[in-house]
């Protein structure tokens, strides 16, 4: 991916979230946020609509797809 297309979450995202399993993060992330009993963190909301705008002012491409 290279180090333009990096994203680091700091505070590391379990920290954010509040996330203690070990295994299946993903899952068990989604599975909170997505019931509409968990609110999302500001600074994990932050970091979402900042990639979300960075990805919107790139320019399309295949290349590397």
């Amino acid at each position: 991916a290279g180090k333009r297309r990096s994203i680091m979450l700091v505070p590391d995202f379990e920290g954010v979230t509040g996330l203690k399993v070990r295994r299946g993060k993903p899952a068990a992330a989604y599975r909170r946020f997505n019931s509409g009993n968990g609110d999302v963190p500001g600074p994990l909301r932050q970091a979402v609509e900042r990639v979300v705008a960075a990805a919107r002012r790139a320019p399309r491409s295949t290349r590397g797809a």
